[in-house]
């Protein structure tokens, strides 16, 4: 009886460590899923400061990054980031969620 109520006790303490984002459409993560289709009016943009906060707002995520030629980039899914890409110019050449 005594292990039981330790191993209960432990899953409901575990339980709690678990990831916003893992919890379903409900969270406060669930404001800030990231949408392409919107933010596709900024593809062929300058990359500067309005046009990147504009899609970014468009998109609805939560935060942006943006990454330029030559740039390495982690791989990690995040549902409320948009990555952005600029080519040489600066010119934004791809708009992706994740």
């Amino acid at each position: 009886m005594r292990s039981e109520a330790a191993l209960l006790l432990a899953t409901i303490a575990l339980a709690g460590c678990t990831p916003v984002e893992m919890r379903g459409e409900h969270g406060p993560a669930a404001r800030h899923i990231c949408r392409n289709e919107p933010a596709q009016h900024y593809l062929g943009h300058g990359g500067g400061g309005g046009a990147i906060e504009g899609a970014r707002r468009a998109s609805g995520a939560k935060s942006v990054r943006v990454v330029r030629p030559g740039e390495a980039m982690t791989m990690d899914f995040r549902p409320d980031r948009l990555t952005i890409t600029v080519d040489e110019h600066q010119v934004i050449s791809r708009l992706n969620c994740g």
